[in-house]
């Protein structure tokens, strides 16, 4: 009996010292960890571009350019003139080329994306799923932007060092409804990044998020108000001899 107590605690220390030396093993090597925040905002291009947009490409209509070559160059034949018309459309009407079919302001949904590395070691080889293909602005970790000239639905980062954050900028071609901001996917092979989607707050909603802890504070006290209230109220009352 003494030699299986005395087997039982050696075993129980041989177990305890393991597990100890294995959660410090875990705990020193180094590792990433990935969070993001995600938001979605309407993005309004400001009436004066749009305006100078709608100028411009009146400007490359048939009868304006004709008018402008015919009083340039009178004397020239009608292949010179054909030539010089179409040369002259073509990089007029270059601001509507695709994906800018119908303008910049067919881009008014963007999502906006913050990627930290909140770990001791780089993450590498990270993916960024979007719900749609999107154009995309990028400042990496450097707070270098990175340029991507396609729209694209999913975008690889090759690597975010410690303490290091990703910004990307994202706007779709639809409408603000359509887009499902919690269906943006970020991580890589190791691990799935830890989202947030902070709201904005407006009117009372606002003053009551800047205030919460004081409502914190005194929804506490009111519960403990109340019980004492409650105690006062049931506790058994002593009787007099």
């Amino acid at each position: 009996m003494k030699a299986e107590k005395t087997s039982a605690i050696i075993f129980g220390i041989i177990a305890s010292v393991t597990a100890v030396a294995g959660l410090l093993i875990t705990l020193s090597n180094p590792s990433p960890h990935l969070s993001a925040e995600v938001s979605k905002y309407i993005s309004y291009v400001p009436p004066q571009y749009k305006e100078l947009m709608r100028n411009s490409r009146n400007l490359a209509n048939s009868e304006t350019l004709s008018a402008l070559i015919n009083k340039a160059i009178p004397e020239a034949g009608f292949e010179q003139k054909s030539e010089l018309f179409e040369n002259i459309r073509t990089n007029m009407l270059t601001p509507w080329t695709a994906p800018f079919d119908n303008g910049v302001n067919a881009f008014q949904t963007m999502v906006f994306i913050l990627i930290k590395n909140e770990g001791s070691a780089v993450a590498k080889d990270v993916y960024v799923d979007l719900p749609q293909h999107g154009l995309m602005m990028i400042e990496d970790d450097k707070k270098e932007l990175v340029s991507v000239a396609e729209q694209t639905r999913r975008y690889k980062i090759p690597s975010i060092r410690q303490g290091g954050t990703y910004k990307l900028w994202v706007w779709f071609p639809s409408e603000l409804e359509k887009i499902d901001e919690y269906a943006v996917r970020i991580g890589n092979d190791q691990q799935t990044a830890d989202i947030e989607h902070p709201k904005e707050f407006t009117g009372w909603a606002s003053r009551v998020a800047d205030y919460y802890l004081v409502f914190i504070y005194l929804t506490v006290l009111m519960i403990l108000s109340f019980f004492y209230w409650l105690y006062e109220i049931l506790k058994p009352t002593e009787r007099s001899s």
